[in-house]
């Protein structure tokens, strides 16, 4: 029998009745029930027409009830999970449910669900024991970013909504990676970009990915040339090429309290005089900005009267020969050459208020009636540019 069990033992005589005796038991029935801990031997008489046969003996062998136990993992939703039986002792078979018999069985429930295993050693059946895979549901992924279009650069503030996640991971379009469940991200480059949110709750892991979900609009480029660059008269007309990269509108600021929203605009310059600053903003379809600023100055043209006689004779009238500046000249950058009929220089000055008298060398003599060559080198005092001027005066006494 199995431990616990119990059985009978049955006295068969050779002829009938006579009466029996047990050793260990009371009863003078031929059958006895027995519930022993252990292997046991039952004696016996039998006594007929007062002869009594010899003793006999019965055994009950006492087999020991095995043992089994089962783990009770705990898995994911969508995962396989292993149970495993661990028996005692070794030997016997077990049988998992009503179909396999093997150690250990791999198992994919969607849900929480209970395994029987039954172990048999000797005939003698394990009390019926279970392992219970718990099934984990994978948490529920979402989230919300605060600004999905913009201009770069483009803060964004994400925010996991789904369950009550213990981490959160972000993968980024452009490569990067931020954890928090709460978390923000600065995107510098134009561009869409994929963003995916991996949650863990619970020991389980689940993500969720949203294509081109931020999209960063790169600043255009605002630029533009002018025709004239330089104002000459009081007032001017100028053309604008718009050169923008990455723009769909414009507003031009002309420094005189007018704008235009043209793309290339002609503006009339009424007065000129005090030079302007010439502002453009160039925007994107999504509002993004450049501003670029070119200024025109004024630069007055040179004026000049050479003349082309003087007549040092000392009438206090036409004494000196002597360019007129009266304007967009630089003073301190100033030459006079005289140059005789042969090429010799006769007389030299740097300096705009002296001019030539008709004489020629230390001694202040007086050189002939003549045509005599100058040479006038002076400097544009907007632009720096040096100019030559070469031409001849008649000098008559």
């Amino acid at each position: 029998i199995c431990s616990g069990g119990s059985t009978t033992l049955t006295a068969t005589p050779s002829a009938t009745g006579g009466s029996y005796t047990w050793a260990t038991n009371s009863s003078t029935s031929n059958t006895i029930t027995v519930s022993p801990t252990s292997t046991t031997s039952y004696a016996l008489t039998y006594t007929l027409n007062g002869c009594t046969s010899q003793s006999s003996s019965g055994t009950v062998t006492v087999n020991q009830v095995p043992t089994v136990s089962v783990n009770s993992p705990t898995i994911c939703d969508g995962q396989n999970a292993t149970l495993t039986a661990t028996v005692n002792p070794a030997g016997g078979t077990l049988l998992w449910g009503n179909s396999q018999s093997t150690t250990s069985i791999t198992v994919s429930p969607t849900s929480t669900t209970t395994y029987n295993v039954l172990y048999t050693l000797n005939g003698c059946t394990s009390q019926g024991v279970s392992g219970t895979v718990t099934v984990n549901s994978l948490p529920t992924v979402s989230f919300i970013g605060d600004q999905l279009t913009g201009c770069a650069p483009l803060t964004v503030n994400l925010t996991s909504t789904g369950g009550n996640p213990s981490n959160c991971s972000w993968t980024l379009g452009n490569g990067q990676t931020i954890t928090g469940c709460t978390t923000s991200y600065t995107f510098t480059q134009g561009g869409c970009y994929d963003v995916t949110l991996t949650t863990t709750e619970n020991g389980c892991s689940n993500s969720a990915t949203l294509n081109d979900y931020i999209c960063v609009e790169n600043p255009p480029i605002a630029l533009f040339t002018t025709n004239p660059n330089i104002f000459t008269t009081p007032s001017q007309v100028v053309t604008f090429t718009n050169n923008s990269v990455g723009a769909s509108s414009y507003v031009w600021e002309f420094g005189d309290g007018q704008i235009s929203t043209e793309e290339n605009p002609v503006y009339s310059y009424a007065s000129t005089i005090n030079g302007t600053v010439i502002t453009l903003t160039a925007t994107s379809l999504l509002g993004c900005e450049s501003i670029y600023e070119l200024s025109i100055q004024y630069q007055e043209g040179e004026i000049i009267y050479i003349p082309n006689t003087f007549t040092p004779d000392g009438d206090n009238y036409n004494q000196e020969f002597l360019p007129i500046f009266t304007s967009g000249f630089d003073p301190y950058n100033f030459e006079m050459l005289i140059y005789n009929r042969w090429g010799e220089l006769i007389f030299e000055t740097h300096d705009i208020k002296v001019g030539w008298d008709g004489s020629y060398s230390m001694q202040g003599r007086a050189v002939q009636d003549g045509v005599y060559t100058y040479k006038i080198n002076y400097k544009n005092l907007i632009n720096d540019k040096r100019k030559i001027i070469i031409g001849h005066v008649a000098l008559i006494k």
